[in-house]
């Protein structure tokens, strides 16, 4: 088996590390590894508005593949695009927050959907991205309309439970097989397929567990903070340390499963997303 077999074969056969088919890249010219597209769009809409997705860690925009089949419709959705999966498999991972950050901010300020106004949306350790998204954007003059944030802990109290991203493969894997079912089984019984993912699994894990919070006057947009009942990482009590960063309304809710549960069920998340981003007007 070839490299370029075994990245076809990710693509093709994993729930969430591959790319979505049919997906429409910024650039007409679609994608290339000269010219990396950074988001890509999953979900259209009738109106002009934008809702910008960061996946949870080591995984690719094929988390949020399935939201055009709920119906949301309230904003285009674009998943981001991040070095070291999907498309861009082939580049290197970003292991610090703060270049990750800025790197988006970056590529949004030369997209047409920046004109518009943008919601975030963050899984677990995308949470953590939005988030630092957000502030950025504040500091540009392009405020969040919302921020939306699901399985994630409060930046000022992130807590990383036990450090993994220096471990041996094995151990890192076992460690976060134990604690998040993090990695779809058949990734799991597919050595070439790891070690194709565990790189970037590794990469955005470090940028997790050295992320250093910088305490700044909270944002001034709506905020709302997901988790399920079953999520032993994430309880109520930390979803609603999130409420220290905003000074606009928040809300915290939870549902339903487990740490995935914006993979497994994100039907409910998404009937809540569409109730209140359909209450801003847009552009």
């Amino acid at each position: 088996m070839t490299p370029n077999d075994r990245i076809k074969g990710i693509a093709e056969t994993t729930r969430d590390y591959g790319s979505i088919k049919n997906s429409r890249a910024v650039a007409s010219g679609g994608l290339s590894a000269d010219h990396p597209e950074w988001f890509i769009q999953v979900v259209e809409a009738k109106r002009s508005f934008a809702m910008v997705c960061f996946p949870y860690a080591g995984a690719g925009n094929a988390v949020f593949s399935q939201w055009k089949s709920t119906g949301f419709d309230a904003a285009e959705v674009w998943a981001t695009q991040l070095p070291g999966r999907d498309a861009r498999l082939r580049e290197s991972p970003i292991e610090s927050a703060e270049e990750m950050a800025d790197r988006i901010v970056d590529a949004l300020k030369t997209q047409p959907l920046y004109r518009q106004p943008v919601a975030l949306f963050g899984c677990s350790f995308g949470g953590v991205l939005a988030f630092e998204v957000a502030r950025r954007m504040r500091d540009d003059g392009k405020p969040v309309e919302a921020l939306a944030v699901a399985a994630c802990r409060a930046p000022q109290a992130l807590d990383v439970t036990k450090p993994v991203a220096h471990l041996p493969d094995d151990e890192m894997v076992e460690k976060l097989q134990h604690w998040y079912r993090a990695i779809p089984p058949e990734v799991v019984a597919n050595q070439s397929m790891l070690e194709l993912m565990l790189p970037t699994l590794r990469a955005d894990m470090k940028v997790y567990e050295t992320y250093q919070y910088d305490p700044q006057p909270p944002l001034e947009c709506p905020l709302y903070a997901f988790g399920s009942t079953d999520d032993t990482v994430v309880d109520l009590n930390r979803l609603n340390a999130w409420n220290q960063q905003t000074t606009g309304k928040f809300i915290a809710r939870q549902f339903s499963g487990d740490h995935f549960f914006m993979k497994s069920n994100p039907g409910p998340v998404l009937k809540f997303l569409q109730r209140r981003l359909g209450q801003v007007e847009s552009s």
